[in-house]
């Protein structure tokens, strides 16, 4: 007679039985951290949607402040009569270095963007655009990044007053 399919058979239940108390010991170790999580990473959610807003707000503030320049603050900057030159010079006195900007003022820097006059006043044109935020959970090694890549299109009246404005997500990254 075969004894080998008796072996097999008569393990089947000691095999069972391990799984039934590997997945016991599962269920009692686990602490519900899913919500914990979860709640971390949409505040990362939020945190990437308030960068990108506050890169929006400040390429506005910066346009606003470039053709409606104040001598008494920006003195000898306002003399600049080439637009795109002084919105450079005064973005870099505007830069305040919050980390989570990205590289908005570092685009102004090395000149990686676009004013053009069009029909109703300017449009400002910046590619390839990011802003990041990083959450690192004390204790652990576990780092976790939201990355967003965006291009920004702003058009202004003569005035420096926003007339349109779109932000949007970034092809081919």
């Amino acid at each position: 007679m075969n004894k080998r399919g008796n072996i097999a058979f008569l393990s089947l239940p000691l095999v069972a039985l391990a799984f039934s108390l590997f997945l016991l010991y599962v269920f009692v170790s686990f602490n519900g951290s899913f919500y914990r999580n979860s709640e971390k990473l949409s505040e990362m959610m939020y945190g990437a949607d308030f960068a990108q807003d506050y890169v929006l707000a400040k390429t506005e503030l910066i346009f606003y402040k470039t053709v409606n320049c104040d001598k008494s603050v920006y003195e000898s900057i306002c003399d600049e009569t080439d637009l795109k030159k002084r919105f450079i010079l005064i973005s870099n006195k505007e830069n305040m270095n919050y980390y989570e900007q990205g590289n908005l003022f570092a685009k102004i820097r090395n000149k990686e963007f676009e004013i053009s006059e069009i029909q109703r006043g300017y449009k400002i044109e910046i590619k390839e655009l990011f802003v990041q935020i990083e959450n690192v959970n004390e204790g652990e090694l576990n780092k976790n990044k939201v990355k967003r890549n965006f291009d920004l299109e702003i058009e202004f009246d003569d005035k420096g007053e926003v007339v349109n404005k779109k932000a949007g997500i970034a092809q081919g990254f």
